[in-house]
């Protein structure tokens, strides 16, 4: 499993990367910072190649999204199961 952003992969092209790492041994692909609407091209070419794009979802993803996002998943879904906000008022604690 390889966990990359998306910058990488588009500087290189989708083919030549997907295939590298194809050849290197890879079997999953997971890049959190690719927005699930425009998987579809990745997807296909991760395919092609034999790797599984894993999507990732939240336990505040809506229900409608996470169908979608486990229609377009291949392999498994990866769960972000820790939501943490760090808000404070004024910019610190007592």
């Amino acid at each position: 499993m390889l966990f990359t952003y998306f910058n990488p992969i588009y500087q290189r092209g989708f083919e030549p990367f997907v295939k590298s790492i194809a050849a290197a041994g890879a079997k999953g692909l997971l890049v959190p910072d690719i927005p699930l609407e425009e998987t579809g091209e990745l997807s296909a070419v991760c395919k092609a190649n034999g790797i599984d794009l894993v999507l990732l979802s939240t336990p505040t993803t809506p229900e409608e999204r996470m169908a979608k996002i486990a229609d377009k998943s291949n392999g498994f879904i990866y769960l972000v199961s820790f939501i943490y906000f760090y808000l404070f008022p004024y910019g610190q604690i007592d």
